[in-house]
C-alpha cells in the first residue's frame, strides 16, 4: 500500500509538472479551440480568417492593403449606461462585457500595435479608418502619427434616434467617432464623389441591424467611405470583422476583402452574412 501511496504521489507530481491539473489542462484546450485558426475563402475576392487580429495580421505582406477599415472594443463596458441589444435594453456591461474589457495600459499598447502593423500593409496610396470611444480618440490620433500616419479628418456616425436616456442624468449618445489617416499625404486615394456625400458625417438610424452582434455599424456609411478611399478590384482589410458589415459592403461594391474574428461565433454570423450578399463583378 505504502508503493502504491508513493507511486500515485510521483504520478501525480508528473502529471502536474507535465502540464498541471486536469481543471488547467480543460482551461488550455478551450482557450486553443477558441483561437484555432480557421481560414473561409470565396474565390480569391474574400479571405475570412478566424484568429488573433495581430497574429493573422503580422502574416499580411508589406504594402499589399488599399484600405483598412475597422471597428475595434472600445473598451468601455459599464453598467450604469445602456445599450439596445434587438428589442431590450441591457447594460453594456451585459451586452459586450466578454470582451470590451481589458487594463487601460494594455488596451492602449494592443491598440498601438495594431495601428503600427495597419500602416505597415498599407500600401502608401492607402488610408486607415477606424471608429473609436469619443473620450479617447485623441488617444489614437497621437498613435497613428507616432506610426507615421497623416490624420485627415474625424467622421461622425450621427444617430436619428439615439437610445433614451432613462436615468435621465445627462445627454442621450447621439453618434459616434471614427478618424481617417493616409499613409501618405501626396499619393493618397481620393476619390471626390460629390458635395452632399462628402460630409465627414453619416445620418442613420439605430435598429436596422441584419445581425445579433451587439455594436454592428450600419452598412451605408461603410459603403461610402470604401468608394472614396478605394476602386473596384482593391483590397480592404478589417482585423476586426465582427458582424461582417466591412465585408458585406466591399461584396457589394466590388472591391477584394481580408476579414479577421476571434470568437467564433461572430466569425461564423459574420461569414453566413457576407455568403449571402449579392457581390458586384470587378
Amino acid at each position: 500500500m505504502a508503493r502504491s501511496r508513493t507511486f500515485a504521489t510521483t504520478y501525480a507530481k508528473r502529471r502536474m509538472s507535465a502540464g498541471g491539473s486536469r481543471k488547467d489542462g480543460k482551461a488550455r484546450r478551450l482557450r486553443k479551440k477558441r483561437t484555432a485558426i480557421r481560414i473561409y475563402s470565396m474565390d480569391d475576392s474574400m479571405k475570412l480568417i478566424l484568429g488573433d487580429c495581430l497574429k493573422e495580421m503580422k502574416k499580411l505582406p508589406d504594402d499589399s492593403v488599399d484600405l483598412v477599415l475597422t471597428d475595434p472594443p472600445y473598451n468601455i463596458a459599464d453598467k450604469n449606461k445602456l445599450t439596445k441589444v434587438g428589442n431590450e435594453f441591457k447594460t453594456n456591461a451585459e451586452a459586450w462585457g466578454k470582451w470590451d474589457t481589458m487594463d487601460s495600459k494594455q488596451y492602449f499598447a494592443w491598440i498601438k500595435n495594431i495601428v503600427q502593423e495597419s500602416y505597415r500593409i498599407l500600401k502608401n496610396s492607402g488610408s486607415f479608418v477606424s471608429f473609436f470611444n469619443k473620450f479617447n480618440i485623441t488617444y489614437l490620433r497621437d498613435i497613428g502619427l507616432d506610426a507615421g500616419f497623416h490624420p485627415v479628418n474625424f467622421y461622425a456616425l450621427v444617430k436619428r434616434n439615439p437610445v433614451p436616456n432613462l436615468r435621465k442624468n445627462g445627454f442621450t449618445s447621439g453618434f459616434e467617432l471614427g478618424i481617417i489617416f493616409n499613409k501618405d499625404k501626396k499619393s493618397k486615394k481620393w476619390n471626390f464623389l460629390g458635395q452632399n456625400q462628402m460630409q465627414n458625417y453619416y445620418l442613420y438610424s439605430i435598429g436596422q441591424k441584419s445581425t445579433s452582434h451587439p455594436t454592428e455599424k450600419p452598412i451605408s456609411p461603410m459603403k461610402r467611405l470604401i468608394m472614396i478611399f478605394t476602386d473596384k478590384g482593391d483590397l480592404v482589410c478589417d482585423p476586426f470583422m465582427g458582424s461582417g458589415t466591412t465585408g458585406a459592403a466591399c461584396k457589394e461594391m466590388g472591391r477584394r476583402f481580408i476579414g479577421i474574428e476571434i470568437d467564433k461565433e461572430y466569425f461564423d454570423i459574420a461569414k453566413n452574412r457576407i455568403n449571402n450578399t449579392q457581390g458586384s463583378l470587378f
